[in-house]
């Protein structure tokens, strides 16, 4: 199984969705950024978004999603999936997603009231 491991800023409070009597999902995206310079010597940022899913069959799910707040820094792991396809402008697209196995946050954040 291929692992992967993603540290950066949440981007927006996460969104539950209920999918069964006792299943949900926690939706959620992680940005992170990396500076560089490029051939010109301009200083760059280039920034990578990864869309998370957490589905579980507790409430615990619910818990850690009050805690998952636009600016918070987490650091995610879980199984990775990309898919690609053609924008309606005819141009290629990627996204790059994470089914969430275990997560640590890693600034303190006040939970939703």
């Amino acid at each position: 199984m291929i692992n992967l491991t993603i540290s950066g800023r949440v981007g927006a409070d996460a969104e539950i969705l209920q999918l069964s009597k006792d299943r949900k999902l926690v939706k959620f995206s992680v940005a992170h950024s990396e500076q560089f310079t490029n051939r010109d010597g301009v200083k760059q940022t280039k920034t990578t978004w990864v869309n998370c899913a957490i589905f579980r069959n507790i409430d615990a799910s619910t818990n850690f999603a009050d805690w998952i707040r636009k600016g918070t820094i987490i650091s995610v792991s879980g199984k990775p999936e990309a898919d690609a396809y053609l924008s309606k402008d005819g141009e290629a697209v990627g996204n790059l997603s994470l089914i969430v196995e275990s997560w640590d946050i890693l600034n303190s954040t006040k939970p939703r009231d």
